[in-house]
């Protein structure tokens, strides 16, 4: 288990410098700065039930501001934020004040009024209608101003009626994840007692080796980032602000949980406590290499993630060299996987029923974390891209632990249980 703790500690120590980042569907605060054009927030809206409710107030010493609407029409959004050589008028024009695209805060708006020198603009819901899901960037700009932008701000952004639970404050693309993890946690919970179970009968029976405390604890950890997830998503829809930091805690978990899985089958693999008590010299080697590289690469993922996150750009995680770097890492772990593995059943042939299965399987597995990668970077549109995520790393990880969990159940009638050295051998 010495390895393990490595590469925990390891994953941990760059963890900690992707948390903190913060993004709420309930936004509040000050927008300042020399500046006559800045991003506010972005929310995807429904096609029917999105609605809009806000509060903004600035001196009246600050020539009219004006809130803008961009949405997600191709190169729109992204000509208007990305391009800086674009004036505050020349993005200003990208919208149409008669599309509601634009609104002037001040007196001339009946929601607008003056108030001891202070412009203030305070509306009910406003409803967006559109075809399909959409994200919506919100922006304020005072073109006219030669001092840059002063404004305090409370915006509230729903896809659901006040009271709603499951929908009222979640983003489009968020919608069903909630609902989704707690039905993954009770799940997984009838998965980790079964493991547990498992464990405390192979201990009775001298078989608890290493590689099954590493799928425990790669068990534990997945059940734990689901614990996290849902109390991050139900913090949300309670209050409408989002924690980052309890839903990078919990992605973290569950990176911790690939990591001991991919552990665990190479050491399989390799034939560790299913055909010999120690690992070959070259065998330590390779394994140290891969793992070191598998979580060097997953922390470079979450420290890029951090320092160039943008709450303006819908980015997914691994669009980046550290992601393309990571699955990278995962093939090649894959083909060394599939080498080993035929190399020991080669040598071991009474072990052929227990390794062709599961050399199949998790062939699969490995190969499907690249592809689901490239699918969602590329057909997965962004307004349905977080849900699909979400869903696809749960199910392909608990399927995976369900595998080998039945692979390996202490039962007369499995004839593909591969443990037969005890640990006191």
């Amino acid at each position: 288990m010495r390895p393990c703790l490595v590469y925990i500690v390891l994953f941990s120590a760059g963890f900690i410098f992707s948390t903190g980042l913060v993004q709420g569907k309930r936004v509040s605060g000050t927008l300042s700065g020399d500046v006559n054009w800045k991003f506010l927030t972005r929310f995807c809206f429904l096609n029917k039930d999105g609605t809009l409710q806000f509060e903004f107030k600035y001196p009246r010493g600050f020539k009219t501001q004006s809130l803008l609407l961009y949405w997600d029409k191709p190169n729109l959004w992204k000509s208007a934020y990305t391009n800086k050589s674009m004036t505050c008028e020349q993005k200003e024009g990208l919208l149409d004040v008669k599309s509601n695209q634009i609104f002037r805060l001040n007196t001339s708006l009946s929601m607008c009024n003056m108030e001891n020198g202070t412009i203030v603009c305070k509306t009910e819901r406003i409803r967006f209608i559109s075809a399909r899901e959409r994200w919506w960037y919100l922006a304020i700009s005072n073109c006219a101003s030669k001092i840059g932008l002063y404004l305090r701000y409370d915006v509230v952004m729903r896809n659901g009626e006040p009271g709603e639970f499951f929908r009222e404050h979640f983003s489009a693309d968020e919608l069903y994840i909630l609902e989704f993890n707690i039905a993954a946690f009770f799940v997984e919970l009838v998965m980790m007692i079964l493991v547990i179970v498992v464990s405390v009968k192979l201990a009775d029976i001298q078989m608890f080796h290493s590689t099954y405390k590493i799928f425990l604890s790669s068990v534990v950890f997945f059940f734990a980032s689901i614990i996290v997830t849902c109390s991050a998503y139900l913090s949300y829809a309670s209050f409408g602000y989002e924690n980052s930091g309890l839903k990078n805690l919990g992605t973290g978990m569950y990176a911790i949980s690939q990591i001991l899985m991919v552990l665990m089958l190479l050491l399989l693999s390799l034939g560790y406590t299913v055909v010999c008590g120690r690992l070959p010299h070259w065998g330590a080697i390779c394994l140290s290499v891969f793992m070191t590289s598998f979580s060097i690469a997953y922390i470079a993922l979450y420290i890029v993630e951090a320092v160039t996150f943008d709450a303006a750009l819908v980015l997914y995680r691994y669009e980046s060299s550290p992601g393309y770097g990571l699955m990278a890492v995962i093939l090649a772990c894959w083909l060394f996987y599939v080498g080993c593995s035929i190399f020991t059943m080669s040598k071991h042939k009474k072990k052929v029923v227990f390794y062709t299965p599961m050399l199949v399987f998790y062939s699969l597995w490995f190969i499907a974390i690249p592809i689901t990668v490239a699918v969602n970077i590329n057909q997965v549109p962004d307004y349905m891209r977080a849900k699909v995520v979400n869903f696809i790393e749960v199910i392909s990880l608990f399927l995976a632990h369900l595998f080998y969990l039945i692979l390996t159940w202490p039962s007369l009638a499995n004839k593909n249980f591969p443990f037969h050295i005890r640990t006191t051998q």
